[in-house]
């Protein structure tokens, strides 16, 4: 026991941090905290997740990246695990609303991990840094949707307790920041827009 003080979890310790890694600052950077769903059965790919816990937009599909760099991270797990990532780059996907329309977006720093599973994730932290509003358990079949600017750009069914984008990856090499039709603001600009 490092502390008696109340309402302190021995994992928070800064005192036990600096005796494993010699600073509390330096443990917290080694890592980045993410809760995340995947799967790892056969005959399931590809598709993308709206994750409410990750930090990041996560793919194990490095043919689906643009403008990927090396990058190293230590991702923790729900289970209390860790997995690596070994890379950064961007993903172009299509989403679709409720009405059927289709918008191009794209997901920028996705992290490259390899180990995640068949399926990538779709960070809700990281919509919602693009000015964008997630609603969960709307409707009958208790969708989440992706809001920008007040109109409805994308939908998430559940399946298997978790909610599945519709959405379909885009095999393109154009750059997020390139594009004439996105801009860095995550505004909707023609038809692009970022996340």
């Amino acid at each position: 026991m490092y502390s008696n003080e109340k309402g302190h979890w021995a994992k928070d310790c800064a005192k036990k941090m600096d005796t494993r890694t010699g600073s509390a600052s330096e443990a917290k950077s080694k890592a980045i905290g993410a809760w995340m769903a995947a799967s790892k059965q056969e005959g399931e790919s590809g598709g993308w997740i709206l994750d409410s816990g990750a930090t990041h937009h996560m793919s194990s599909q490095r043919g689906l990246f643009t403008h990927f760099k090396t990058h190293k991270a230590s991702i923790s797990i729900a289970n209390g695990g860790t997995i690596k990532a070994t890379g950064i780059g961007e993903i172009w996907i299509t989403v679709w609303n409720g009405k059927g329309d289709g918008t191009p977006i794209c997901l920028q720093e996705v992290l490259y991990i390899p180990e995640l599973g068949a399926n990538n994730l779709v960070s809700v932290r990281c919509n919602q840094q693009a000015r964008t509003t997630v609603l969960f358990g709307r409707g009958p079949k208790l969708e989440a949707s992706i809001h920008f600017d007040g109109d409805e750009i994308a939908i998430a069914e559940l399946w298997r307790n978790s909610y599945l984008l519709l959405a379909q990856t885009q095999g393109t090499g154009r750059s997020c920041k390139e594009d004439s039709t996105a801009n860095t603001a995550g505004q909707a600009k023609g038809s692009g827009t970022l996340m």
